[in-house]
């Protein structure tokens, strides 16, 4: 666990992030600081779509969501059920976040590529009530040709 603290501090301190952190003051974070951290790092990957967030003015569970999404988006690979996944990170597990964060810094360049190309790749999700309309329902399913 200290050398996965140690990569994060040495990342984190570097550009485009630029923070203040040691070994020490890093460990000691609180778990929010920890999410907003995280938030922060998703937020760097494609500004245009994920956007910096202050995980203050956002409900806690809507945080959780949101960078679960990413982290799917990005293709993550999720060491726990889904469940166990989202109760951890709402409470800001550290034995959670410091993996997550090593993961995302190490394949920076890569996930930043990921993060933009999915803009155009991702499968859009349409309410079911809109499928009602015929025009829509053809054009969903001509879409969704190809997988």
């Amino acid at each position: 666990m200290s050398e996965t603290i140690k990569y994060i501090t040495e990342k984190l301190t570097s550009a485009p992030f630029n923070r203040n952190f040691n070994f020490i003051t890093f460990d000691g974070l609180e778990p929010s600081l920890l999410l907003q951290i995280v938030s922060d790092v998703l937020g760097e990957l494609d500004s245009k779509v994920l956007h910096k967030v202050d995980i203050r003015e956002e409900a806690p569970e809507q945080t959780t969501m949101r960078m679960l999404e990413v982290l799917r988006m990005l293709r993550y690979k999720v060491p726990t059920d889904a469940d166990a996944l989202y109760a951890r990170l709402l409470t800001g597990d550290k034995f959670l976040i410091y993996p997550i964060l090593e993961w995302l810094l190490k394949n920076f360049e890569e996930n930043k590529k990921r993060a933009y190309l999915a803009r155009f790749l991702v499968k859009v999700q349409v309410p079911a009530e809109f499928l009602q309309d015929t025009e829509i329902a053809k054009l969903y399913s001509e879409v969704n040709i190809y997988p």
